[in-house]
């Protein structure tokens, strides 16, 4: 078994992997992946792809002003953060609200400046639980 960095010669497999596979998304424009290789081929047989994207973190003063006042600056700063996120290349921001009257308050405001509720069940990988032997960083490869 032989792991590598992505290489642009694999995106047709990869695209017939995905087709073969009946997944019900796109792959992504942009991602960085690591290939599973055929040893005798050096052909991909498996994937990981991932893509840069961005959570989302709000803090707030609640002394600063009426609810309707700091509904009407988290707009304008809304605004800006989806301009600045575009401006480095992200095609989507995460924001992960806690189960309850926060979720159902704000995410119904959100839901009224676009954001939508993710339907897939999301799952967390800290990398930072695990320390990374010396060396062993893999060099980027993005497709």
């Amino acid at each position: 078994m032989t792991i590598r960095p992505f290489e642009p010669q694999d995106l047709q497999t990869l695209e017939r992997l995905h087709a073969e596979m009946g997944l019900d998304y796109a792959l992504p424009e942009k991602f960085f992946s690591l290939v599973l290789t055929n040893e005798r081929t050096d052909e991909p047989e498996q994937a990981l792809l991932f893509r840069p994207t961005a959570e989302l973190y709000h803090l707030m003063s609640h002394q600063a002003g009426t609810p309707s006042e700091r509904w009407e600056k988290f707009q304008a700063l809304h605004e800006q953060m989806r301009r600045f996120a575009a401006g480095l290349g992200l095609s989507d921001v995460h924001v992960w609200l806690q189960p309850g009257a926060l979720e159902k308050r704000f995410g119904a405001r959100l839901k009224s400046i676009g954001w939508e509720k993710a339907e897939w069940i999301s799952y967390v990988f800290d990398l930072s639980r695990e320390a990374v032997p010396h060396g062993a960083r893999a060099k980027a490869s993005c497709g």
